[in-house]
């Protein structure tokens, strides 16, 4: 448990972790099992945040926030890792290569995160019935900085598809809509 007193009535909140949302889950419980209060802004409103570029960061990439006189020791426990999550002689590791390979370094920083959001904006519009429109419309400018990187991006195959697919599952949602009015 948590050795340090924290103001159970913060005045403000500190930032420690900011990833994908099952990141952000597991780095929030550990947290919580140390003892930290724990806020992540927007968590209710997930979904509405998801209209444009700005607002898909915002979603999908979570916050998660601390009282600021808690913030180092948060870091701390988040960067360190406990007997329990040691390799047991059972497991074994992934290889290095298990992964898709990221981006060069020498790419800039800015498209390399440009391209994952409308990756992410593509995969989310597919998720939906009736999200084919916002998938496709977010398809041209993905390919537009998929090509200015010079190499494939992360989940470039996976997007693919899901565009493609997204208008098969449009029309589905189309027939569970007619289905209900009926």
């Amino acid at each position: 448990m948590l050795a340090h007193r924290i103001d159970p009535m913060p005045q403000g909140w500190s930032t420690v972790f900011t990833g994908p949302p099952g990141e952000a889950l597991v780095v929030r419980a550990k947290l919580e099992a140390h003892g930290f209060p724990v806020f992540v802004p927007g968590e209710t409103m997930r979904l509405i945040g998801m209209l444009g570029d700005y607002g898909t960061e915002l979603a999908l990439d979570p916050a998660v926030q601390v009282p600021p006189s808690a913030a180092a020791l948060a870091r701390a426990c988040i960067e360190g890792r406990d007997e329990e999550s040691a390799i047991r002689p059972d497991e074994r590791e992934l290889p290095a290569d298990f992964f898709e390979p990221e981006p060069e370094p020498t790419v800039a920083l800015e498209l390399v995160k440009r391209t994952r959001t409308l990756s992410r904006c593509i995969l989310w519009g597919a998720a939906f019935p009736l999200g084919a429109p916002f998938a496709l419309w977010h398809l041209r400018p993905y390919l537009k900085s998929a090509r200015l990187l010079g190499q494939r991006p992360p989940l470039h195959l996976t997007t693919i598809a899901a565009a493609c697919l997204s208008p098969l599952n449009f029309c589905f949602g189309l027939i569970q809509i007619y289905a209900h009015l009926r």
